[in-house]
């Protein structure tokens, strides 16, 4: 029987084919659906909204229309969890900005909607820590064996790193922009617009990184000397930056 944890991280198209496969009920999906249910607060805020609009005083466009809440948004009196067992039982004393400009509007909130909030900030950062640890660690690692030739040697590899940083962080940028699309499209159950996104970003960065790695394996010894103008330095920055130039097209 499909769980409730794997109900929320379904997408609508996704849902409705297990409804119609007989995988999960439709019992399931709802009780799934709300972690908290605010029942009574919300026919108040409906009837306000409706005496606002017999009125002809109504708040916005959204006045009078339900909504459901994601639980990792802070709502004042209403028990806000994260869909963790951590904050099972945290009350907020305020609103988040979001939820006072809905209130504003005057919208009726249903309640707050489950989601496994915590899963997935871990998901996201710890792969993200993991490759911080190691570009910190392949770095100790380079100025150590780089050490044993000398201080020139050690000055030269921080050189290049430093003209490696640049479209090392351009070409990060980049893949951090594209991101948000990619995961609205997945979650979506877009997978074409998603590939196309993906093919799209790759249409423009790998020439970009092939041309820097082409300017760079010409113009070492140009680049380096910018920063330091000495031949030792010249020489081993050179060796180091069209050596860390040829890993650009995989980045």
């Amino acid at each position: 029987m499909t769980g409730y944890k794997t109900i929320t991280g379904m997408s609508l198209r996704q849902l409705s084919e297990a409804l119609a496969a007989g995988e999960v009920t439709s019992r399931q999906a709802t009780q799934a659906a709300y972690l908290t249910v605010t029942g009574p607060e919300a026919l108040a805020a409906a009837e306000a909204s409706d005496a606002r609009r017999a009125a002809g005083k109504a708040l916005g466009p959204l006045d009078g229309v339900p909504c459901g809440i994601k639980d990792n948004i802070c709502t004042k009196g209403v028990r806000t969890t994260c869909a963790s067992k951590m904050l099972e039982h945290w009350i907020p004393p305020y609103d988040a900005t979001v939820m006072t400009a809905l209130q504003k509007q005057g919208a009726v909130m249903l309640g707050k909607l489950n989601k496994d909030v915590v899963l997935g900030i871990l998901g996201v950062g710890i792969p993200a820590s993991i490759q911080n640890l190691l570009n910190v660690l392949g770095s100790t690692i380079l100025n150590n064996f780089t050490a044993v030739y000398g201080a020139v040697a050690v000055a030269s590899m921080g050189v290049a790193q430093k003209i490696n940083m640049l479209p090392m962080q351009i070409a990060l940028g980049f893949s951090q922009g594209i991101m948000p699309l990619v995961s609205y499209n997945y979650a979506s159950g877009n997978h074409k617009r998603m590939k196309n996104s993906i093919l799209f970003s790759m249409g423009i960065i790998l020439p970009t990184m092939l041309a820097v790695t082409v300017l760079y394996w010409i113009g070492a010894p140009t680049w380096i000397r910018l920063f330091m103008d000495n031949p030792q330095i010249v020489s081993y920055g050179s060796a180091f930056l069209r050596g860390m130039c040829l890993a650009m097209v995989f980045m």
